[in-house]
């Protein structure tokens, strides 16, 4: 799918999906992530399915909830953000993608010091974010990026292109 093509899910999604949006995010989901896997530079793209325990979305799968959600550093918790969860099915082709010079791509380590793979989809402010786990690479998130964190996410991404 062209980047040009990438389109929101829903126009109106409001501060919680309905029953109807939710199970059409979740399909999206299951459709990219389970039922056709793929791979990323040779490494198979794996998610989380066991339960979520997150209040609001308790049973669907883990990564699934973290994909729609977004902590809330004030309250200690993961709330729905209508931005990332509209925009799930953009994470696939990204990846696919991935060597299309509209994602920019690039290593940064977490507060862990885990080396992390982030593929910025600029012209769409998107970012997807995967961790290498044994011979597999896992979705952490993905995230649509705030205008303020712009700067933050070019410079490391300029820092990455810059040592090698």
């Amino acid at each position: 799918m062209p980047f040009e093509e990438l389109e929101v899910l829903f126009e109106d999604l409001g501060s919680y999906p309905t029953k109807e949006q939710l199970t059409e995010m979740l399909n999206c989901f299951t459709s990219d992530f389970v039922i056709n896997p793929f791979q990323v530079k040779g490494c198979n793209v794996k998610v989380i399915l066991k339960p979520s325990y997150d209040p609001d979305f308790r049973g669907y799968p883990e990564t699934f909830v973290h994909l729609i959600t977004r902590e809330n550093k004030y309250k200690d918790k993961r709330e729905f953000d209508a931005y990332r969860a509209s925009r799930i099915h953009w994470i696939k082709p990204i990846l696919l993608n991935h060597e299309s010079p509209q994602i920019k791509y690039y290593e940064f380590p977490d507060k862990k010091g885990v080396i992390k793979h982030h593929y910025w989809f600029e012209a769409g402010n998107f970012l997807v974010v995967l961790k290498p786990i044994s011979l597999d690479l896992i979705i952490v998130t993905a995230f649509c990026v705030d205008k303020n964190e712009v700067p933050k996410i070019r410079s490391r991404y300029n820092a990455f292109k810059g040592s090698l």
